[in-house]
């Protein structure tokens, strides 16, 4: 049976790109907040606190919170991270970079035992995410953003 042809193989086509459209981002952004509620809110009492351990209390607070939204056994410094960007974001700094000094330059005057402890962990973690904002390359980067919290958060 030499005159019979070999069947075609075909390959499957890879799977569609998904787009994301502006009113699945309106729905992510809208479902994380809602989850990041207790962050976001802690963080908006950071920004007003006036002095350094308020903030730092508040900071911290909204550190511990994190890890109680992220549906998983553990949460990693890049989970952290990035859900601690979009409660800053949420939380809407008016001057960012003003905050990151202040707790940056006093904290490890006024109380000097918390760079030893979780506090120096959430100070770290704070300056990292602001340094990250300062440097966000426009809608472009915010949407890279929202794309991995919300796989970390299961949502799509």
């Amino acid at each position: 049976r030499e005159d019979i042809p070999p069947a075609p193989t075909t390959t499957a086509p890879p799977p569609p790109k998904r787009v994301i459209t502006r009113d699945m981002k309106i729905a992510m952004w809208k479902d994380l907040r809602d989850r990041l509620k207790p962050g976001i809110d802690s963080m908006h009492r950071f920004f007003e606190a006036q002095t350094v351990s308020g903030k730092l209390d508040h900071l911290c607070y909204t550190c511990m919170q994190i890890p109680n939204q992220i549906k998983g056994d553990s949460v990693s410094a890049d989970d952290l991270l990035s859900t601690l960007i979009l409660c800053m974001l949420h939380a809407n700094p008016q001057h960012l970079g003003a905050e990151a000094a202040f707790l940056d330059g006093l904290a490890s005057v006024l109380i000097p035992e918390a760079s030893l402890d979780h506090r120096g962990y959430c100070i770290t973690t704070f300056l990292c995410a602001a340094d990250f904002l300062r440097g966000l390359n426009g809608q472009e980067g915010i949407d890279s953003l929202l794309q991995a919290v919300a796989k970390l958060y299961r949502i799509s």
